[in-house]
């Protein structure tokens, strides 16, 4: 358990401080597409951190895991509806 919870800490570590300024990054520049990759890439992480616990026992992350899968695809669709201009605010909430 200890290997895979080091390992969510890595994942975890890079969601926060380099793929979600990135996303938001995306955001202010009107990149829809960089958004939907950046979220991607957060989810994956995600599952991934969860697969690695579930393969020991029991995840002790699987609601924070299953939050972050949801807010991920959330976020995606948020930037499919929204038009271009309407991206410059939407930061706030990310």
């Amino acid at each position: 358990m200890r290997i895979a919870l080091d390992s969510c800490i890595a994942s975890y570590t890079k969601i926060v401080k380099v793929l979600l300024p990135e996303a938001i990054s995306c955001i202010n520049k009107g990149d829809n597409n960089g958004v939907k990759s950046g979220a991607s890439a957060i989810a994956n992480l995600a599952i991934s951190c969860e697969n690695k616990c579930m393969a020991t026992t029991n995840s002790p992350l699987r609601d924070s895991n299953h939050y972050v899968q949801n807010l991920c695809a959330v976020a995606a669709s948020i930037v499919n509806y929204l038009p271009q201009a309407h991206h410059q605010g939407l930061h706030r909430f990310l």
